[in-house]
């Protein structure tokens, strides 16, 4: 893993696995799409789950607290745009090892 800034961020390729790195905190795991000029679309791994709007996440997330029998579903095919602009933001890159270690680690959990 490596840390880079915004504009060596904005230069990786699609498929570029990272998380913001704001300095001791990591925040995230996600997948880089297609760049924008100084923005970018991404795929979050940890918090995106199946739902049509910003509406109907909060009300899915209400009701998976209040009822233990509702299960959330990820939603692995959706994109975002990141759209904050912070020319100051930081990147935790992981690298080709990085990203086999924790596929190997998920796939032990199975």
């Amino acid at each position: 893993m490596k840390i880079i800034n915004r504009k060596q961020f904005l230069e990786t390729t699609e498929g570029t696995i990272y998380s913001k790195f704001d300095p001791y905190i990591i925040d995230g795991l996600y997948i880089k799409n297609e760049s924008l000029g100084n923005d970018w679309y991404y795929q979050d791994l940890i918090s995106s789950i199946e739902c049509n709007d910003s509406g109907e996440y909060t009300d899915k997330l209400f009701k998976a607290k209040n009822d233990p029998e509702y299960e959330l579903r990820q939603d692995y095919n959706t994109s975002q745009r990141d759209g904050l602009f912070d020319e100051t933001q930081l990147f935790l890159i992981y690298d080709k090892d990085d990203v086999v270690k924790l596929m190997k680690a998920l796939f032990e959990t199975l």
